[in-house]
């Protein structure tokens, strides 16, 4: 299930920015992400459920999102998975899991693009069985191949993101997309 966030426009526009630099990207990636797990909690709101959320940060481009959330939902506990993407086949490989008790919470998973939706599945993979309430990712981008992926392995996770992009490269990555995540937030090649 999908929705969009169509507020964000502006922010999008200067993630897309080569010249955008990374203090700067950083600071959007974190107000974006504010807005939108406010989005997520209003929504609950509005269908009177008391949402217990619990952020899970895929790391390293995830992590960026995290101080936005925090704003957004103080308390929530945090968890973080490591997955690390196979270049040729895209299939996500777990590196690195440390969870808090999910079990009937409202996991938000905090990533910026979802590109071909296997580091997506992978992490639902993770945390569905541990029977959290539910499972919503936020995302800055997604593409129609992310969205078509997870609803294949798991129909039940939400996504919300600010904007659906129009596909993938060759390379696996989201057109037209923000780059490497990972690259423009900490400069590394």
């Amino acid at each position: 299930m999908l929705s969009i966030h169509n507020g964000l426009n502006d922010e999008i526009r200067e993630l897309r920015e080569p010249s955008t630099s990374a203090q700067a990207f950083r600071c959007v990636i974190s107000k974006m992400s504010q807005s939108l797990v406010e989005h997520v909690a209003q929504s609950a709101a509005h269908q009177k459920i008391e949402m217990r959320p619990t952020f899970v940060v895929i790391m390293r481009s995830g992590v960026s999102m995290l101080d936005g959330a925090l704003t957004a939902c103080p308390d929530a506990p945090v968890g973080h998975i490591g997955l690390h993407r196979d270049p040729r086949t895209f299939i996500a490989m777990e590196y690195y899991c440390k969870l808090p008790h999910i079990q009937g919470r409202d996991c938000i998973v905090l990533d910026p693009q979802m590109a071909t939706g296997h580091t997506a599945v992978a992490a639902a993979d993770r945390l569905v069985p541990m029977q959290p309430r539910s499972v919503t990712f936020v995302a800055a981008l997604t593409t129609p191949v992310a969205i078509d992926y997870l609803a294949t392995y798991h129909p039940g996770v939400a996504v919300l993101a600010a904007s659906l992009e129009d596909g993938v490269d060759e390379h696996g990555e989201v057109v037209p997309g923000f780059g490497d995540v990972g690259q423009r937030l900490y400069g590394t090649a």
